[in-house]
C-alpha cells in the first residue's frame, strides 16, 4: 500500500517553487540533467520522450537491429529515496541547505493516519515518537510533494 501525503497548500507551493528553480538551474544553467530526461525539464515534456521512443523503435524495425528498451517504473522509487542521499542530490545542484532541512524535518515528524474503506484508521505510525521508539523515521519526498520530481531527477544521478 503506498501513502499519498495530503500537505499544507502552503508548504507544498514553496516545495513546488524550490523543485522548480532547482530544475531550472540544473537543466539549463549548469546542464546536470540527462538529455533523455523529458518529464518535469523546461521545454520538454513526458508525450514528446515517449515519441522519441517510439521513432527509435521504429527506426529498429526497419533497420531490422536488434534493440533492448529497458522500463523504470518510477511508482515506487519516491517511496525509498533515502534522505541524507536526496539533500546531497539537491546541495549539488545549488539549493540552500535551510529549505532543504525545513523540507526533510517537517516529513521526518509527520504523522500518518490511513484512510480505509472504514474510514480514517485510529492508530497512526511515523512522527517524532518513531524515532524515540528506535525505528528509522520513514524516507522518500513523498507522493504529492511538489519538490518529489526534482529530488528523484537529481537523486538518480548521483548513485
Amino acid at each position: 500500500m503506498q501513502c499519498i501525503q495530503l500537505m499544507d497548500a502552503l508548504f507544498n507551493i514553496n516545495n513546488k517553487k524550490l523543485g522548480r528553480e532547482a530544475m531550472a538551474h540544473a537543466g539549463e544553467q549548469l546542464q546536470l540533467l540527462p538529455e533523455e530526461q523529458s518529464g518535469s525539464h523546461h521545454q520538454r515534456s513526458a508525450p514528446s520522450g515517449l515519441w522519441k521512443k517510439v521513432l527509435l523503435c521504429d527506426l529498429s524495425r526497419i533497420q531490422r537491429r536488434d534493440m533492448a528498451v529497458p522500463c523504470l517504473d518510477a511508482r515506487q522509487c519516491y517511496d525509498r529515496m533515502a534522505h541524507n542521499m536526496l539533500s546531497l542530490s539537491l546541495q549539488r545542484l545549488g539549493v540552500p541547505l535551510q529549505p532543504i532541512r525545513s523540507l526533510l524535518e517537517v516529513l521526518q515528524e509527520a504523522n500518518h493516519r490511513p484512510l480505509t474503506a472504514y474510514g480514517p484508521s485510529s492508530l497512526t505510525y511515523g512522527g517524532p515518537n518513531q524515532s524515540q521508539q528506535g525505528l528509522d523515521p520513514l524516507m522518500g519526498p513523498g507522493q504529492g510533494n511538489g519538490m518529489a520530481p526534482m529530488g528523484y531527477a537529481s537523486e538518480k544521478d548521483i548513485i
